[in-house]
């Protein structure tokens, strides 16, 4: 229980993509800075989806998808 606020590393290829899925009832929050550029902020509940792929100058992650379920 709880919540849990994870911190995404640098992507290391182009094109690399990242699925993020909670499968548990514990919020995951992912913030809009550092190494994720997001449309908002995420907090995710129990099986939502953010997609994410490598910026091409490998500096961050950019989302391309969220899925609320």
């Amino acid at each position: 229980a709880g919540t849990v606020t994870p911190v995404l590393a640098a992507p290391t290829a182009a094109g690399q993509v990242a699925i993020l899925y909670n499968t548990s009832n514990t919020t995951i929050n992912v913030a809009d800075s550092g190494t994720v550029r997001l449309s908002a902020a995420w907090a995710a509940g129990q099986y939502d989806s953010l997609t994410l792929i490598a910026a091409p100058d490998l500096a961050a992650w950019v989302e391309i998808a969220r899925s609320n379920n």
